[in-house]
């Protein structure tokens, strides 16, 4: 009886230890594989929170986009506060950092439109900005008790279209009088100038970091290009070779590249392109640290990208 007793116990006692081992180790299985934190900070505190809180929201979005495969599907959007330690694999912290100086001297451009309806003075108002940015990311790995750094990068935020365009002022006004009309051409801003203020804010939200956050985590280097396919005297398509360094903690799948050649843009592995356009795939992943050459094709882009790597896909523990 003593006998049987013992080996009850001692089988309740395996099967309770397995159970807990195979719990364990679900749940470090469904450990979802990155979460992302992102601060911003903006100089002059001035800068009111109406503003402020854009910013956060576009940065929290556009970190949420770039690392779409790694988040969980029904995560929020990415905080601005860290959840609690070992709630991922790995934690992205994003920190974002600008200086904003808007001022209050409005400047004019005229410009005289002339079709089938009519002679028309478009009138357009500006407020000098100027805005210096700078963004640091620092990925760490859950380690078991604490996270370390696997990568830290950082660098300038590229300026959104509209500051590139304007070139150190910002639009915050328009109008348009036919000539003919009853009525004088406005030759003073109609929008006050808090109004004014608001709309140079608005419209100064940062552009993506995609090409920034890919180009250091997936480097890739043009080593050889070569016409395959004309359009006139301009390269419609290109055999390429490219260097692809993973500095990533996940095994690279495929990922995508934009280059200027002959002052004209092309992608490489643009999954979005034309039909036949080659995916940009290693054949067999690319191991962290490890580098390679690979051949593809790339097609002309007319999308204004910035030069770089555009996106990545890695192999992770959830695949």
């Amino acid at each position: 009886m003593a006998r049987a007793r013992w080996a009850g116990v001692l089988r309740l006692f395996f099967a309770a230890g397995l159970i807990g081992f195979l719990s364990s180790s679900s749940a470090e299985e469904a450990l979802p594989e990155l979460d992302i934190v992102v601060t911003t900070k903006i100089t002059p505190a001035t800068i009111p929170q109406e503003h402020a809180d854009p910013i956060l929201r576009a940065l929290q979005k556009d970190a949420r986009e770039i690392f779409f495969r790694m988040v969980s599907p029904n995560a929020p959007l990415p905080s601005a506060e860290p959840a609690k330690d070992g709630a991922a694999k790995f934690r992205l912290f994003l920190d974002h950092a600008t200086t904003i100086n808007c001022g209050s001297q409005f400047s004019m451009k005229v410009e005289k439109i002339s079709n089938a309806g009519g002679d028309y003075t478009v009138r357009r108002w500006y407020l000098p900005f100027e805005q210096k940015a700078t963004y640091a990311v620092r990925l760490a790995k859950w380690t078991g008790t604490r996270y370390e750094d696997v990568i830290k990068f950082g660098g300038q935020v590229p300026k959104n279209e509209r500051e590139i365009r304007d070139g150190g002022t910002l639009q915050v006004a328009e109008t348009s009088h036919r000539a003919g009309m009853d009525g004088k051409a406005p030759e003073v801003c109609p929008t006050p100038l808090d109004e004014a203020r608001k709309t140079a804010l608005r419209n100064s939200l940062p552009p993506s970091l995609r090409s920034s956050v890919y180009s250091r985590l997936v480097p890739v280097t043009l080593v050889r290009a070569s016409p395959t396919k004309m359009d006139g005297a301009k390269p419609a398509e290109m055999a390429v070779e490219l260097k692809v360094e993973n500095k990533s903690p996940w095994p690279l799948k495929r990922a995508e590249f934009a280059f200027t050649q002959g002052g004209m843009g092309f992608m490489a592995g643009d999954e979005r392109g034309l039909p036949g356009n080659q995916a940009f795939t290693l054949a067999q992943p690319l191991a962290p640290g490890q580098s390679t050459v690979v051949k593809a094709v790339a097609k002309v882009h007319q999308g204004g990208l910035p030069q770089g790597t555009q996106n990545a896909e890695f192999v992770t523990g959830a695949q």
